[in-house]
C-alpha cells in the first residue's frame, strides 16, 4: 500500500509543476518609486573580479547576474557546479541573468548558462548586516530569481540574495548513465548541488556587500520551501545558513523521489530522443541533444483527472547528496539543526483544486482511492465527507490544503520541537478584495508580497486595490517578522524592543500559532481535529510523524 505520502503526491505536487509562479502574471510588479542614482553606483571586488551595482535613491545597491558558478554546458552538462573563471574587465552586475531553460516563458529569456545571484544591500562596509537566501518556486520544472524585488528588505537592514538553479531534465534527470559517472556517487541532485554552490558563495564572498556570513537565513516558498527543507537534511550544507523559513513547503512530501522511479522516468523521456541503454554512449547522446528538445522531452503535467497527472523530476534521496528524508534524519539526529519559522496560508488548495475532481460523488471517493490506498482511503472519505455535489469543490480544496500544506508543516513543527530545536508556526489569513469587490481567500502564494514587503496598488488578483492601510501594515508586520526572525533566530527580536504581537514557541500541547491576519493574533489548535487524522494516518502507513 502506498504511503500517505504519496498520496499528497498525487493530489498536490504535480500541480505544483501548474500553478507555480508566472512570472509577470503571478505578483512580480515594478516598484516605480525606485529611481536610479547612476553617478554614485558602487564598485565591489570579489574573488573572481571586479562588478559594479546599480544603487537607487533611497540607498539600495542591486548587483543583478553575478554568476556563482561556470556554465553547466557541454560535458558539465550534468555535473556537479564547477567553479567560476575570474575576469579582469569590470562585469556590470546591472542586468538580471537568464532563467535556466523551462517551458514556461513567463520568466524572461532562458539559457544553460544560467547560473546567477542577485544580491540587494545598503551596505558595503561594516557593521556587517544579517543575510536572506532567497530560493524560488516553480514546482522543479521552473521559476526564476528575477521576480524577486528584495528591496524594501535590503532597506530594512539585510542583505537579501535570491539565486537561479537548475531545474528540470537538467536540474533532477536521474538517467542511470549519468548517475554511473557522477562524482556524487549517483546523485541527480544537479538543483540542489547548484543551492549548495550558492550558499558556498555567500559564505566567500557577501561580506564584499556588508552581509554576515555567520548570519545566513534561507526562505524560499512552495517548492523553495520544499528546497529549504532538502537543505536542513542535506550534510553538504551543513554551517552553511544559520535559520530557516519554509513558506507553503517543507521537505515532508513526495517530491523526493523513489530512485528507482526517477530514473524509470529519465529512461522514458530519453526514448522520446530515440536514445536508448544505459552506458557511456547514452550519456554522450543526451549531451549532444539540444536544450529545447530535451525540455520538450519531458512534458509538463496535463491538465485532466488527477491519475493522468505525472512527477517527472524532483530531488532523490541518493545518499550522499541526500542520505536520508527530511523527517527521518530530524528524528535521528541526522539534520542541520537550525531555528525554523514554517507556515502555510489558509486557502493553499484552491490553486491546485480549483474545480470539483469530478462531477459526482462516486468520483469523489475515486480521486481518495488512487494509488490504492486502502483503508487509508476510508478514513480520509470519514474525515471529509462530501454528501451533495456543491460539496464537491470545497472539501476537495480542503483535503490537498491540509494534505499537502498544513498537516506537513504542524508536523515539522513538531519533530523540530521534539529534536530540541525551536520553531515557530504561523498560517498567513489575509482576505481580500479585488477590483470586482469579489473576496479572494488566502491561496498559496498570497503571503509573497507582504513577505517582501511589496503591495503595489496594480496587483489586484489577490490584494486590496490600492494598497489599503491594512495592507500595507500587514506586509510592514511580515517583512518585519521575517527579518527580525533572520537577525535573532526569533520573529520577537530583543526584549522591550518589539513593534508587532509577541509571537510564541511552538508547543506540541497547546498547538500555538501566530495567525497572520488582519489583526495578527496568537491562536492554539491549528485544525487539530484533521491534522492529528493525518498524522496518525502517516503513521499506520510508516511514515515518521511526531
Amino acid at each position: 500500500m502506498r504511503t500517505m505520502i504519496a498520496l499528497c503526491g498525487w493530489l498536490v505536487f504535480p500541480l505544483l509543476l501548474l500553478t507555480d509562479h508566472r512570472g509577470d502574471d503571478f505578483w512580480v510588479v515594478p516598484f516605480k518609486a525606485w529611481r536610479t542614482t547612476a553617478e554614485t553606483d558602487p564598485l565591489v571586488r570579489l574573488e573572481t573580479g571586479h562588478v559594479k551595482g546599480v544603487r537607487d535613491a533611497s540607498g539600495v545597491t542591486n548587483f543583478r547576474g553575478i554568476p556563482y558558478a561556470a556554465a553547466p554546458v557541454g560535458n558539465r552538462r550534468w555535473q556537479p557546479p564547477f567553479p567560476v573563471p575570474s575576469w579582469k574587465e569590470l562585469r556590470l552586475a546591472t542586468e538580471y541573468g537568464p532563467a535556466c531553460p523551462q517551458q514556461s516563458q513567463s520568466w524572461g529569456p532562458t539559457s544553460e548558462d544560467c547560473l546567477s545571484l542577485n544580491v540587494f544591500t545598503t551596505a558595503t562596509k561594516r557593521p556587517t548586516r544579517p543575510v536572506m537566501v532567497w530560493i524560488h518556486g516553480g514546482g522543479y520544472l521552473g521559476g526564476s530569481a528575477r521576480g524577486y524585488d528584495g528591496r524594501v528588505l535590503a532597506h530594512k537592514g539585510v542583505v537579501v540574495v535570491t539565486i537561479n538553479y537548475r531545474v528540470g531534465a537538467l536540474g533532477y534527470l536521474a538517467h542511470p548513465a549519468l548517475g554511473a559517472e557522477s562524482t556524487q556517487q549517483g546523485s541527480s541532485n544537479y538543483g540542489l548541488l547548484d543551492q549548495i554552490a550558492a550558499l558556498k558563495w555567500v559564505q566567500r564572498n557577501i561580506a564584499q556587500f556588508g552581509g554576515d556570513p555567520a548570519n545566513v537565513t534561507l526562505f524560499g516558498e512552495s517548492v523553495g520551501g520544499f528546497a529549504v527543507g532538502e537543505l536542513l537534511a542535506c550534510p553538504l550544507a551543513k554551517g552553511l545558513f544559520h535559520r530557516a523559513i519554509l513558506q507553503s513547503g517543507t521537505g515532508l512530501h513526495n517530491g523526493i523521489l523513489r530512485r528507482q522511479k526517477a530514473e524509470a522516468l529519465a529512461l522514458m523521456g530519453a526514448k522520446t530522443l530515440g536514445i536508448d541503454g544505459t552506458d557511456a554512449s547514452a550519456a554522450s547522446a543526451l549531451r549532444s541533444v539540444s536544450t529545447d528538445r530535451l525540455v520538450a522531452a519531458y512534458p509538463r503535467p496535463h491538465q485532466g483527472p488527477l491519475r493522468g497527472y505525472q512527477v517527472w523530476f524532483g530531488p532523490v534521496v541518493d545518499g550522499r547528496v541526500l542520505p536520508l528524508p527530511l523527517d527521518k534524519a530530524i528524528q535521528l539526529g541526522r539534520w542541520n539543526r537550525v531555528p525554523i519559522l514554517v507556515g502555510t496560508t489558509a486557502a493553499e488548495g484552491i490553486r491546485f483544486q480549483p474545480r470539483a475532481p469530478t462531477q459526482s460523488l462516486s468520483g469523489y471517493y475515486t480521486l481518495l482511492g488512487q494509488g490504492d490506498l486502502g483503508d487509508t482511503s476510508g478514513a480520509l472519505a470519514s474525515l471529509y465527507p462530501v454528501e451533495d455535489t456543491a460539496q464537491l469543490v470545497t472539501q476537495s480544496q480542503q483535503l490537498v490544503g491540509d494534505l499537502g500544506f498544513g498537516a506537513p508543516a504542524r508536523a515539522l513543527a513538531r519533530l523540530v520541537i521534539g529534536a530540541g530545536g525551536q520553531a515557530y508556526l504561523y498560517q498567513f489569513t489575509r482576505v481580500s478584495t479585488n477590483a470586482s469587490s469579489d473576496r479572494i481567500p488566502a491561496v498559496h502564494t498570497s503571503e509573497l508580497p507582504f513577505v517582501f514587503g511589496q503591495v503595489p496598488a496594480s496587483w489586484t488578483a489577490y490584494v486590496n486595490d490600492g494598497q489599503a492601510p491594512d495592507d500595507a501594515m500587514l506586509a510592514d508586520a511580515l517583512s518585519d517578522y521575517w527579518i527580525t526572525f533572520a537577525q535573532h533566530g526569533s520573529p520577537n527580536g530583543p526584549k522591550g524592543g518589539r513593534k508587532w504581537p509577541y509571537w510564541p514557541l511552538y508547543n506540541a500541547k497547546t498547538n500555538v500559532y501566530q495567525d497572520l491576519g488582519i489583526p495578527i493574533q496568537t491562536r492554539y489548535g491549528l485544525r487539530d481535529q484533521y491534522y492529528d487524522v493525518l498524522d496518525r494516518l502517516a503513521r499506520q502507513d510508516g511514515e515518521i510523524r511526531p
